[in-house]
């Protein structure tokens, strides 16, 4: 079987999406589409996009070749859904898969898909449980970020609190010495006036 897989997410990379996206898949057509009606007026945009997009496909295509599976990949400017159409006649894909958005713009392009293609359209929602493991990881470094450095500024004080008391203790030392002196010298010498 032959698997149409359009990056359209960013999620692609999901390893879950991915063990069931790729099942029973012996070879998979990674399809990147870079819409610029999607993105009018937005200078600069379409080259993030492309960088963005190539950056996902070689993830993917080493994520899919430990499975075992041919990957092709296929970069087109154009409409969505038009391209992903004319991908799937091209390449004589069996099934397309798509991770689950939960916005307009895949909602038509649904539609779009459902009204002109004949292959099964299978939509997988990836679970972003991931995402707030690393969240709660990267709160949780933080939190023993600011914990050490609230340790360290405990210890400079304490540091610098035990440098003052050394500091008056030597000085009442001193002071304890300077006038043993002035005692010793009254006695002998007599009283200074």
């Amino acid at each position: 079987m032959k698997i149409i897989l359009p990056i359209l997410s960013g999620k692609e990379t999901n390893k879950e999406f991915l063990k069931e996206a790729c099942k029973g898949a012996e070879e998979a057509v990674l399809v990147l589409v870079i819409d610029q009606d999607a993105m009018a007026g937005v200078f600069g945009f379409a080259t993030n996009e492309i960088r963005r997009g190539n950056d996902l496909i070689e993830e993917l295509k080493s994520q899919i070749r430990r499975k075992r599976i041919t990957v092709d990949d296929v970069v087109e400017w154009g409409n969505t859904a038009r391209k992903i159409e004319n991908i799937i006649q091209l390449k004589n894909g069996d099934k397309v898969v798509l991770v689950e958005q939960e916005n307009d713009y895949f909602e038509k392009l649904i539609e779009e898909l459902k009204a002109k293609v004949k292959i099964p359209i299978e939509i997988i929602k990836v679970q972003e449980i991931i995402n707030d493991k690393n969240k709660i990881l990267e709160k949780t470094k933080i939190e023993e970020k600011n914990k050490t450095e609230e340790k360290t500024k405990v210890a400079d004080k304490k540091e610098i609190l035990k440098n003052t008391e050394s500091a008056d203790k030597k000085e009442v030392s001193e002071n304890k010495e300077l006038s043993a002196i002035e005692r010793i010298e009254e006695l002998i010498f007599g009283k200074k006036e």
